[in-house]
């Protein structure tokens, strides 16, 4: 059950919507974290928003899934 996603490019911005996300939804609920890139892998919004799922997963142990 997935009752919201979030278009993430690992910004300031968006660290802070997600980790407001997962205080305000229940643990079972999953947060899709969304991010397009057209550089592939090494494109610098992929790169910020793999890291910024790292540091959400930290902050967020109890979320049962962080999908990114």
């Amino acid at each position: 059950m997935t009752p919201v996603a979030v278009l993430f490019s690992g910004g300031l911005d968006f660290m802070i919507l997600a980790a407001l996300l997962d205080e305000c939804l229940d643990s079972k609920f999953e947060i899709d974290l969304l991010n397009v890139s057209f550089d592939g892998e090494l494109a610098l919004d992929r790169i910020s928003a793999m890291m910024g799922v790292k540091e959400l997963r930290k902050i967020a142990p109890l979320r049962r899934k962080l999908a990114f």
